[in-house]
């Protein structure tokens, strides 16, 4: 397979940085710039510690080297990658034709237990705008956030064969509109029978407990809103950790829907997503973050990277 090219950590930008908060010093982290990643989207981790990662023309997954990482480029359909979830071996990905109007886009699927190591069309998304986010109950759903900024965003459910989850039974593409309360969404994930995801400069959370019990959606409810464009989350101590795309950060946002720490403006080009990093790959006191950059640009120097914070403190632990 072709590689990436990686290049050293002598070579990409390394930088304490401090943030302060009303006045006092709140916490310290060093960025690490690792591996060139063209026009960054999302990540996922398997339970045995593999990260694999989608961009703008290709899909990567991470391979550590002796001086530092490399990107291995999956064999693929042509397209741009976004979402990413896992049912036990199989991994989904979303893939989109670069049109922002009447795109082709499909849903592919990587079969990780097989030696071919490619991904495959199991499913056309066409009519679905802009499928974005992906998020799974780990049982038999995926749901998808639809951003559609130049239509009606939606979240797409579909049903997959619990026994052979590449076999697609059923796709509802509007399962969740403006009755509900979603306009635009964009990063998802579910977690104690609630759907989270973002939708423009709001956080929003949607419990799946009505859908069960009575056969039908409730509103999602506001979590959290700031003056600006939020792209990934992923859950943390009873919060999220959200990437803010516009301000180029990462914030923590507690249980309570209170902000009680962010990276600093400007700290991540195009923060595009996050995870708690996870071995073998990382240490637990690293958030990995995708860095995006500029929209449609793979090659400038102004994101296109994967990256690190590295804290003090353990992240896979409340503090």
């Amino acid at each position: 397979m072709q590689n990436q090219r990686n290049l050293s950590q002598s070579t990409f930008f390394r930088a304490l940085t401090c943030v302060i908060t009303l006045g006092l010093l709140s916490a310290c982290y060093v960025k690490e710039q690792h591996v060139v990643i063209p026009d960054a989207e999302n990540m996922h981790f398997t339970s045995d510690g593999r990260l694999f990662v989608s961009g703008g023309s290709q899909f990567f997954e991470l391979v550590a080297e002796s001086d530092g990482y490399s990107a291995k480029v999956i064999e693929s359909p042509k397209c741009a990658f976004t979402g990413i979830t896992q049912i036990r071996d199989v991994l989904f990905v979303i893939c989109n034709e670069k049109k922002l109007i009447n795109a082709e886009n499909a849903l592919l699927a990587l079969n990780l237990s097989s030696e071919e190591g490619k991904l495959e069309k199991v499913a056309s998304l066409t009519g679905i705008n802009l499928p974005n986010g992906m998020t799974t109950d780990g049982r038999n759903t995926l749901y998808i956030a639809n951003t559609a900024y130049f239509g009606r965003g939606t979240l797409v459910k579909i049903e997959v064969e619990q026994d052979n989850p590449e076999n697609i039974l059923s796709i509802d593409k509007e399962w969740a509109s403006e009755v509900e309360n979603v306009f635009h969404p964009n990063g998802i994930f579910y977690i104690d029978n609630t759907l989270w995801f973002t939708d423009g400069g709001s956080i929003k959370r949607l419990s799946l407990g009505n859908e069960i019990q009575e056969g039908e959606l409730g509103q999602a409810e506001l979590f959290y809103h700031r003056n600006t464009i939020f792209d990934d989350l992923t859950p943390y101590c009873g919060g999220v950790i959200v990437t803010d795309y516009l301000g180029g950060r990462a914030m923590y946002i507690d249980e309570d829907g209170e902000k009680q720490y962010d990276t600093g403006i400007a700290s991540f080009a195009g923060a595009s997503s996050v995870l708690i990093g996870r071995a073998p790959l990382f240490n637990s006191n690293e958030a990995v973050i995708t860095e995006k950059g500029i929209l449609f640009d793979e090659s400038s120097s102004i994101g296109n990277r994967l990256s690190t914070a590295s804290f003090k403190f353990d992240l896979s632990s409340c503090q």
